[in-house]
């Protein structure tokens, strides 16, 4: 138990006074000398005990209800546990989140403005003398005032300029940077953090690891979760948005396939989704008839290309209470051309038998007279040549059917992929795979090390095959067919193939320079034993795919179906695109781009999203790893990013960083949920017409029970008048 009001605990010295007078009273009774008096000598003895006992019954009466009105004036309190802090000044952190799903309204207030509000309320309900830190939090901490101040005025303002952010949820890394902060905080004061957020389910890590968390942080410091999120009754959000035609070139039609989530509760009808290139009106739209709850439906709308260079194409539902993820955002280089060398392992007399004839006519699907104006230029070179071609004049080289590795020409071929080049192998039925092992894997350059043949390679046993995934494909290059409209690839047949184990690889240390092969994944698998089918890995700026057969029908008849048109499109598409694929960015992740040296050292300005002011100069081209790289990491909000370089004229750049589709889910805490969190933190659900202040202090100080011992001091009081006057009627 503790006292708001100690100082008043020195009016229990008044609790003499009724004593005082009491011996008083005693003793200024005078004996009078009277004959009668014997007369009642014996009935006064009969009664003399009786009286000291009301006496003194009234004494203690009198005495108690002094004491428990100076008790009410100390203000007395009680609190369970070992956290009482009394009225001792407080070191606190104060926590807001700003993550997008703050932007939620309901007409007249978003969530961050109740966070603002909950916040300026905290601090008014701090003891005299306490000090608070101001975090603001998404998957990402921002310290506005980093460590605690006595100055309310500039945490206040703090609070009043909050911005809020496209960035998704993740508050544990603010939680343990508020800890480390109150622990290394010298002072005797109590220490408290205060995290404001919406309670949005989907957007917080683990719920286990959160409650373990806080578990920890309880031990030594009072953790309160401010919850002051609107119930979103419905949201509708675009949460995906891919370019499934491979490549950009101009004038071309470019499929975008465009994904809308129904977080709300209800079916979504008639939903409208929107297509446009740039800042122009659609260029392509349709209607969703339905999306059930709590599900996503996909679209498939198309857009061209007018000139070549950088351009912006975005998808775009109508807007509701949470317009941050109305839109989505894709940066894309729309090409003029294409130059791909084709390098033919065999010596085919006709050209319908050389290992290049299906990939060719497959990169360049039209008729002999359209292809001098088809924008994908191919040119088929011998393996015997390898070596003395020069690579740095084609976007992707292709080895179809090759024999034999020339040793001399890997280190070009190594060279020329880490510099943006990409690189196809099509291992023909003739391969020497320990000359593919032992020279272009070696230091790991092929994303997969090849082993011998399974299958039946004679061509009379045509009935035993393998056949490739129907369903599930997770990777870029393959996703086109998760639409059922777009064809299958299961009718392929493969008789015989090399299996592919991938090439070991451990993720870099944090402080540790990037080696220059990526993680490979898995294109294509087969559907009988998951072997892959195709894998790729990133090599420095370029990319690398590795197929497990033939580009020809030795081994599977791949190439005369429907679909080995797209996968060629869509395979080359990936290479150029490794090129671009720095413009989408994470929102929050740091924008890097790999310019021409002819830029080395010029200023570079960008424009924000939604931003109507000239764009600022946030530095120059610079050197990153021996290569000229446009940089900026001021990437807090979703949309599309101009990024100029001072030359004459200027030479553009868009970039879009795109939110966490996560975030659109608005689904909060349930009733289960928020029990767990509160058996480990203070949990709060707020709201702006009730004031933070009484039950803050209560859970500082604890319960107070002056009220209690008021009422009781009115009892005693009544029952002392109700005695002092029978006990003085005569008897």
């Amino acid at each position: 138990m503790t006292f708001l009001n100690i100082g008043a605990l020195f009016g229990l010295a008044a609790i003499g006074i009724p004593i005082i007078i009491h011996l008083l009273n005693k003793f200024q009774v005078k004996e009078v000398k009277w004959a009668a008096m014997r007369f009642l000598r014996e009935s006064v003895e009969k009664n003399q005990r009786r009286l000291q006992m009301e006496d003194i019954l009234l004494l203690l009466l009198r005495c108690l209800l002094i004491a428990l009105l100076i008790l009410v004036l100390a203000r007395p309190t009680y609190q369970s546990g070992t956290k009482t802090t009394g009225s001792h000044q407080v070191a606190a952190v104060i926590i807001l989140d700003n993550s997008y799903s703050m932007g939620l309204t309901n007409g007249i207030q978003t969530s961050l403005q109740r966070g603002q509000a909950a916040a300026e309320q905290i601090l008014a309900a701090f003891p005299t003398g306490s000090s608070s830190a101001l975090f603001f939090a998404a998957d990402g901490v921002k310290p506005v005032v980093a460590q605690p101040t006595f100055d309310f005025n500039l945490l206040r303002e703090k609070i009043r300029q909050a911005k809020l952010t496209d960035r998704a949820t993740d508050l544990s890394n603010a939680l343990q940077l508020a800890v480390t902060t109150l622990q290394k905080h010298e002072g005797g004061e109590s220490k408290e953090i205060y995290l404001i957020t919406d309670g949005q389910a989907n957007g917080w890590p683990s719920l286990d690891q959160l409650e373990k968390q806080l578990g920890e942080i309880q031990k030594q410091i009072t953790v309160h979760v401010v919850l002051v999120g609107d119930a979103a009754e419905s949201n509708l959000g675009v949460t995906g948005l891919r370019l499934e035609s491979g490549l950009t070139p101009v004038n071309q039609p470019l499929r975008c396939s465009i994904e809308v989530l129904n977080g709300s509760e209800s079916e979504a009808r008639d939903v409208r989704v929107s297509l446009m290139v740039d800042d122009q009106p659609a260029v392509d739209e349709t209607i969703i008839d339905s999306i059930p709850a709590g599900t996503s439906r996909s679209v498939a709308l198309f857009a061209k290309l007018r000139t070549e260079g950088y351009h912006t194409i975005t998808a775009k539902i109508p807007h509701d209470r949470l317009p941050a993820d109305d839109q989505r955002t894709l940066a894309v280089r729309a090409i003029r051309e294409v130059k791909v060398l084709l390098v033919d392992g065999t010596t085919a007399t006709t050209p319908s038998q050389a290992d290049d004839f299906f990939v060719r006519n497959a990169l360049v699907p039209v008729a002999p007279a359209d292809v001098a104006q088809y924008y994908i230029k191919t040119t088929t070179v011998g393996a015997s040549a390898l070596s003395g071609t020069s690579f740095d004049d084609y976007d992707a080289v292709f080895l179809l059917g090759v024999d034999q590795i020339d040793p001399t020409a890997v280190p070009k071929l190594v060279n020329y992929v880490a510099q943006g080049g990409g690189l196809v192998v099509f291992p023909g039925p003739a391969a020497n795979i320990d000359s593919y092992n032992q020279e272009l894997g070696r230091d790991g350059f092929l994303p997969a090390k090849i082993g011998p043949y399974k299958g039946d390679t004679n061509s009379n046993q045509k009935d035993k095959f393998f056949s490739l995934q129907t369903k599930d494909y997770d990777h870029p290059i393959a996703t086109l067919w998760n639409d059922s409209s777009a064809g299958t690839l299961a009718t392929a047949h493969f008789y015989a193939y090399y299996p592919l184990t991938l090439t070991p690889w451990t993720a870099p240390a944090p402080d540790a320079p990037n080696p220059p092969g990526g993680q490979p994944r898995v294109v294509l698998h087969f559907a009988q034993n998951d072997d892959p089918v195709a894998v790729e890995h990133t090599w420095g700026s370029g990319r690398v795919i590795l197929f497990a057969s033939t580009p020809t029908i030795d081994w599977n008849d791949l190439p005369v179906h429907q679909a080995f048109v797209p996968l060629m499109q869509r395979v080359l598409g990936s290479l150029v695109e490794r090129q671009d694929e720095g413009l989408n960015i994470r929102v929050g992740q740091k924008f890097s781009y790999t310019v021409s040296n002819d830029f080395l050292h010029k200023d570079v300005s960008v424009s924000v999203p939604g931003q109507t002011d000239p764009a600022r100069v946030v530095g120059q081209v610079t050197l990153v790893n021996s290569l000229p790289v446009v940089q900026f990491d001021d990437t807090d909000e979703s949309g599309a990013y101009k990024a100029s370089i001072a030359t004459d004229p200027p030479t553009v750049i868009y970039f879009a960083a795109q939110s966490d589709p996560s975030e659109s889910n608005l689904t909060p805490f349930s009733a289960e949920q928020l029990k767990s969190l509160g058996d480990v933190a203070d949990v709060i659900k707020w709201n702006p017409d009730v004031s933070l202040t009484p039950k803050l202090t209560s859970a500082r100080v604890g319960k107070e029970l002056w009220l209690p011992l008021l009422i009781a001091a009115l009892v005693i009081a009544t029952l002392e008048t109700f005695m002092a006057q029978n006990f003085t009627k005569s008897k």
